[in-house]
């Protein structure tokens, strides 16, 4: 029995990552999280963009590029490795090329799930903002009395 029950804590960090909380909701936080990961890169690639200039020498918009790029692939995959192929995770991502094919495979294991789980989100929004009116209603209620 005890060795059942090892089983079972190792199961839960190894799919928690140390944290006793529901598996779904780790798994959407972790989603969210990735997504905004990716947000924030391609807001920073588009405004460098911005800024380039043809007519000058603008190397540096090449490697903030691609130091971008490496850097978003890099906290993805501490984040949600599995989101990619067991092949992907092995590659050196810190070469441009690779971390771009990377980076395009999150982004396409992400945003659909984006999609599918916007209906969840909102329920939980909505959650959330009743659970807020109760436990103030609660409070009025509760300073009403001793005035």
């Amino acid at each position: 029995m005890a060795d059942l029950a090892q089983a079972a804590l190792h199961y839960v960090f190894e799919k928690h990552a140390g944290f006793l909380k529901s598996y779904e909701a780790d798994g959407f936080k972790r989603l969210m999280i990735a997504a905004r990961i990716l947000e924030r890169q391609r807001t920073e690639v588009s405004d460098a963009w911005k800024r380039y200039d043809p007519s000058d020498d603008n190397t540096w918009i090449f490697g903030f590029v691609a130091s971008s790029v490496t850097g978003a692939v890099s906290k993805l995959m501490k984040l949600a490795p599995e989101y990619v192929d067991v092949a992907c995770r092995q590659m050196d991502h810190t070469i441009y090329e690779v971390a771009s094919e990377v980076l395009t495979l999150f982004y396409h294991y992400i945003l659909p799930r984006l999609r599918e789980t916007e209906w969840e989100r909102i329920q939980q929004a909505v959650g959330l903002r009743l659970e807020f009116r109760r436990s103030s209603m609660q409070y009025n209620s509760w300073d009403n009395r001793s005035g």
